[in-house]
């Protein structure tokens, strides 16, 4: 057990305290996810849509993640992490809590698209922060510390809403997910003065910008990783949307125990995966 617990602790070594701070910003904001795991069975069973409908609705929540993703990066190279960060988490938080109020197929789906996107603006800024942060010897710990953080949000947050749509109803979802993107943003503000220790506010030249885009084009092993993580994050993504439906129709689980289930996964997530970033930074080299 003191091996273990010696582990770990070395596992956490050596990461400095902004960086501590962006976890703990992303586990407020990632305490939220009770949306994700419940919104099949809330267009299907609250909304009364079809299965169709409701996978087509999903689909423009992933369009609107991916294209968020895309500004996200184009506006951390012209305004700042920082600014990207607070705009994502005001604008997101208030749209989650927005949709309880939409019930109609068309105008929900354009209300997903939004949410999906405003929210998704923020990975890219959070990542760049980690690196610009982080040193050569502790960066993949620092981006590891990030998932670590959405993973436990993760574990806690569907338990959470499983709970209150057993006990009361699916409207809890959207406020409390709203709620924790906005208390996020109120946490980084009073984090500002530590932050810009390491990270600047000043933008990157166009000429800079234009120069990063071409040699991401041009790197085929980070393409072909791309394309590789497309191909999982296919079949990983059932897992968050087709899996409850299932669990729910077809096997019988009550909302709780839904939730229930995705808090266990979360929760092993986050005890294996920084001992197991740290084995592997330790034996083999990760970044050139």
């Amino acid at each position: 057990m003191i091996r273990i617990v010696r582990y770990y602790k070395e596992s956490f070594s050596g990461l400095r305290p902004a960086i501590w701070s962006l976890g703990l910003m992303m586990f407020i904001n990632r305490l939220g996810t009770l949306l994700l795991p419940f919104l099949t069975l809330y267009t299907t069973q609250e909304l009364g849509w079809t299965k169709s409908q409701s996978g087509i609705s999903l689909g423009f929540f992933g369009i609107g993640g991916l294209l968020g993703a895309l500004l996200g990066g184009w506006l951390v190279d012209r305004y700042g992490v920082y600014r990207v960060m607070m705009f994502s988490l005001l604008s997101s938080g208030i749209a989650y809590i927005s949709l309880q109020f939409l019930t109609g197929f068309y105008i929900f789906t354009i209300g997903l698209f939004l949410t999906a996107f405003l929210a998704d603006i923020l990975r890219p800024a959070v990542m760049t922060s980690v690196s610009l942060i982080s040193d050569d010897s502790n960066r993949t710990r620092g981006i590891s510390l990030m998932r670590m953080a959405f993973n436990l949000g993760f574990a806690i947050g569907p338990a959470i809403g499983g709970l209150l749509i057993a006990w009361s109803d699916f409207r809890w979802i959207f406020i409390i997910d709203g709620t924790t993107c906005l208390l996020a943003s109120i946490f980084l503000a009073r984090q500002l003065s530590l932050l810009k220790r390491f990270v600047p506010m000043a933008k990157k030249s166009k000429e800079q910008t234009d120069i990063a885009g071409t040699l991401i084009w041009k790197d085929g092993a980070f393409m072909m990783l791309l394309c590789c993580s497309i191909l999982m994050l296919i079949s990983f993504f059932q897992l968050l949307f087709t899996l409850p439906l299932y669990l729910k129709e077809v096997i019988g689980w009550s909302e709780a125990a839904v939730g229930y289930f995705f808090a266990i996964n979360g929760a092993m997530v986050f005890v294996l995966e920084m001992p197991l970033v740290h084995t592997v930074e330790t034996r083999w080299k990760t970044f050139p």
